[in-house]
């Protein structure tokens, strides 16, 4: 989209989504992809956190001196239930395990997925266990171009038009289930490759 916004590399810092969050300017993204790695504490789940750069973080001491914010290149959990207001219709975490956290009888996975709920995410695409990079790439573009309707011809009944996420999610992965290489084998055949994302929340 021409209003999308993209922080690579260097720039996905927690400064980065710290100044978004303070100014609100989170909360005007309908979609938030976010791929990095993450870090599941399923013993004290609001601890869990996403991997942003550690390039140039500011000096700790210096910071607790001044009575300023520490910065450690990570959003946990519960900064992200604490500070971050939203308005998104999908929020994907392409990392390993996004999905998991603490097992609570009757809520599920405690972690990931509640702190962004209650942030303000209609649903979230999130992972159940390490996931493979490539396999994932490929996986998540097919799901936006269903998502979106930008592709051609028919796909699960729909001839180029956008489909719920549901759906746009289960026809990526019979896709990628089915998906031939250039040499005539399928790599990603096994359900490793393609069945650690699910949809939380709207599925429309």
């Amino acid at each position: 989209a021409g209003d999308a916004e993209l922080p690579l590399g260097v720039d996905a810092s927690e400064q980065h989504f710290v100044r978004m969050a303070e100014s609100g300017e989170l909360g005007s993204f309908g979609t938030i992809h976010i791929a990095t790695h993450a870090l599941v504490d399923d013993e004290r789940p609001e601890r869990s956190a996403l991997v942003l750069s550690q390039v140039d973080l500011p000096d700790p001491l210096e910071a607790a001196m001044a009575g300023e914010r520490i910065y450690d290149g990570v959003v946990t959990a519960k900064e992200i239930l604490r500070e971050w207001d939203l308005n998104a219709d999908l929020v994907t975490l392409s990392a390993c395990e996004t999905g998991l956290g603490r097992e609570v009888m009757g809520e599920g996975y405690v972690g990931f997925a509640h702190a962004f709920l209650q942030a303000g995410a209609r649903s979230l695409l999130v992972s159940l266990w390490e996931v493979e990079d490539t396999a994932t790439s490929l996986l998540m573009r097919r799901f936006y171009e269903n998502w979106r309707g930008k592709y051609e011809g028919e796909r699960a009944g729909h001839l180029g038009e956008p489909m719920p996420k549901a759906e746009a999610v289960q026809e990526a992965k019979v896709w990628l289930r089915d998906y031939v290489d250039e040499s005539g084998s399928q790599p990603y055949k096994h359900p490793f490759f393609w069945s650690a994302f699910i949809l939380i929340g709207d599925p429309s």
